[in-house]
């Protein structure tokens, strides 16, 4: 059944995010201001905004973040397909196909190829497998880090804001992290692209330095008790460790941040995470790792694996 709209082309971002707060319910859609920095302000290149629309408004809506990833043989233009929104009034009449056709055509049309990177919750997971073509590569663990660790680290912690991205600190931290790639695929960082991440405008982000890593969190509370959740963690480059223990610096920022704990989510080749893994029942909304390409068949997809992948990967915090 047609839903009687159209693809929009040039589409207004207040819109979008109209349609995102009716659907998600989430603060960052309140205005536009969220959307203008992640699809707007990326040094990668601007997001794919795939918008479909009739008369009467949005109707429906993908983005699609362009990225890198890279390993020790290749580096590959990705894109990471996410706010997908299907208006009320506009479910089951084809919104959604249309919504992806436009924007798999867009990926084709502005960089030829490009892997697409998902991420499913336990409620899509089987459409990304079934209709979307995404092979689901794994769940993401989650752990549980303590705010006592038996480690001499020296910790500093800096409250993330623009003067400290613009300043002397954020460059001389930034200088000494390993972005260098592994084995297997991760996202390749820059010092451009994570000014740009944690830039974000309604975050409330903290860098934690120690002598060998950095670790980046956000405060979290459930039922009114607090967590810090870490975002991302980096090895330094001249670190003794490869790949580095990282609890001493999470339990610093858990203290820095009135934290009872730590919540990790993900995993990294370049560091290690101790702590109580979070059974799968226990987890709000469990999380799987899909990977899909465009076109299809111009990346061997079984071949894939993931050496690293954070929160900070993606944007949830």
């Amino acid at each position: 059944m047609d839903s009687g709209g159209a693809i929009l082309e040039n589409g207004d971002l207040a819109d979008t995010a109209r349609l995102l707060y009716d659907v998600f319910h989430a603060p960052q859609f309140a205005d536009a201001r969220y959307l203008d920095w992640y699809y707007r302000q990326n040094p990668l290149g601007p997001a794919i905004e795939a918008d479909y629309g009739d008369a009467e408004g949005r109707l429906g809506h993908i983005g699609g973040v362009p990225h890198f990833y890279h390993s020790k043989d290749r580096v590959v233009q990705a894109m990471f397909p996410l706010n997908v929104a299907v208006h009320e009034r506009a479910r089951g009449k084809g919104v959604l196909a249309k919504v992806t056709n436009a924007c798999y055509a867009e990926t084709r049309r502005r960089w030829g190829s490009a892997l697409l990177i998902g991420m499913a919750n336990d409620n899509s997971v089987g459409y990304f497998t079934s209709k979307g073509g995404y092979r689901c590569v794994m769940q993401m663990p989650v752990r549980l880090c303590p705010l006592v660790w038996p480690s001499l680290e020296r910790v500093s912690h800096e409250t993330v804001t623009r003067s400290y991205l613009d300043g002397a600190a954020f460059e001389a931290m930034a200088d000494t992290l390993d972005f260098s790639p592994t084995a297997n695929f991760s996202q390749r960082w820059t010092k451009e692209t994570l000014r740009w991440r944690l830039a974000r405008p309604d975050a409330e982000y903290a860098v934690h330095e120690g002598p060998h890593s950095v670790v980046v969190t956000c405060p979290e509370k459930k039922n009114g008790v607090p967590f810090a959740v870490v975002l991302k963690t980096f090895r330094k480059k001249d670190a003794p460790k490869d790949p580095m223990p990282v609890n001493g610096v999470i339990a610093a920022a858990c203290r820095a941040r009135g934290a009872v704990m730590a919540v990790h989510a993900g995993f990294s080749a370049k560091t290690v995470v101790q702590g109580a893994r979070v059974p799968e029942a226990y987890k709000p909304a469990p999380l799987h790792l899909c990977v899909s390409s465009q076109p299809e068949g111009f990346f061997d997809l079984p071949s894939f694996v993931y050496d690293t992948f954070e929160f900070l990967e993606f944007d949830v915090y």
